[in-house]
């Protein structure tokens, strides 16, 4: 399934809801630029519970640097991919 929000408190209750259900999420593809929190800020929150500490996430990010793996793994990230795929 594929699940998608609109912002980052809605993404934590979709992925929060998903567990209550035993139906966790394989992986989270979060946007840098989120409405009221970065992608990155988000990233740490939902590492931090140890219920989704080990669900990959991977970062879509508009900024044109060859660190974006370095530069996003300091929040949890596993990956980073730039935009436009």
């Amino acid at each position: 399934n594929v699940h998608s929000a609109a912002d980052a408190e809605s993404a934590m209750r979709v992925i929060e809801e998903a567990a209550k259900k035993n139906m966790p999420f394989d992986m989270v593809i979060v946007d840098y630029v989120l409405p009221g929190m970065s992608g990155d800020a988000f990233t740490r929150s939902l590492k931090s519970n140890p219920k989704f500490a080990g669900v990959p996430v991977i970062m879509a990010t508009s900024l044109m640097e060859n660190d974006s793996n370095d530069k996003f793994s300091h929040s949890g990230c596993d990956a980073s991919y730039t935009k436009p795929v």
